[in-house]
């Protein structure tokens, strides 16, 4: 940003749910995360060991962020940065035993939220 103050790009995962109405329990871990950035100034900002799990229902966690100017290029967010969720790439989805479960489709919605933070 040419403002050279930090931004963050942050996750949260809602209620997995079915159409009946029926919840499950578990996470989402977000393996496979291939960042790029054209600033070759601007290191790795989440190494893979770092990677988000998102848990159904939780609340939003950091997927990727840039903390503000400090005197050097490194976090000003310049540049073009790309963030891509492969399906190959190990995404996976843990789910907690459930005693009753219920067959069927089941959706939840990722909430995307990028925002001028940390400052």
């Amino acid at each position: 940003r040419g403002t050279n103050v930090g931004w963050e790009l942050t996750a949260q995962l809602g209620d997995m749910k079915n159409a009946g109405g029926k919840a499950l329990a578990g996470s989402m871990i977000l393996k496979g995360t291939d960042i790029k950035t054209d600033n070759v100034s601007l290191n790795a900002i989440n190494p893979g060991a770092a990677l988000p799990e998102l848990v159904i229902g939780g609340a939003a966690v950091s997927v990727w962020k840039a903390n503000a100017a400090t005197g050097t290029d490194d976090g000003q967010g310049q540049g073009k940065n790309t963030a891509v969720i492969k399906n190959a790439g190990g995404t996976t989805l843990k789910l907690k035993q459930n005693l009753t479960p219920t067959a069927g489709q089941y959706q939840a919605a990722i909430t995307w939220t990028l925002a001028d933070a940390p400052k």
